[in-house]
């Protein structure tokens, strides 16, 4: 419930804590609902991400020119736009956003396309989020 799990999109890996935090070469960090990126004040690093609405994922190819931000006060993936979910308040579940994903330029430069999935695994666990990505173009 505390702790993050790291992930290196460009190694397509997740990474122990203290290697993540030593080397600094982590993307993205998730712990339960939150998502946080390495750049602005959730790391140190210079990851941007871009909100992309309203676009076809399976055909997206090319990362955008503009629109990239890091964290701050709210990280991107949680707050701008209202967030990669949406909360049932009557059934007490988050349910991913079909209208928008994202795209990652990552610690080491490339950028990748990212779209949430589930918060459950096939079991209806929670905090076992599942997520597609994909490297695209640069812009």
């Amino acid at each position: 419930k505390e702790s993050y799990v790291y992930v290196d999109l460009d190694a397509k890996a997740d990474l122990p804590a203290g290697e993540a935090l030593d080397t600094n070469k982590w993307d993205l960090a998730f712990q339960r609902f939150k998502i946080i990126s390495n750049g602005g004040s959730s790391g140190p690093g210079a990851v941007k991400v871009a909100i992309v609405k309203d676009r076809d994922f399976a055909s997206f190819t090319q990362a955008p020119a503009d629109g990239y931000q890091q964290d701050a006060s709210d990280t991107v993936f949680n707050g701008p736009e209202g967030g990669w979910y949406v909360y049932d308040l009557s059934k007490h579940k988050l349910a991913t956003r079909e209208d928008l994903f994202y795209v990652v330029q990552t610690s080491e430069g490339a950028f990748f396309k990212l779209q949430m999935k589930s918060y459950y695994d096939e079991n209806g666990t929670p905090a076992r989020m599942q997520f597609i990505w994909a490297k695209v173009q640069a812009p």
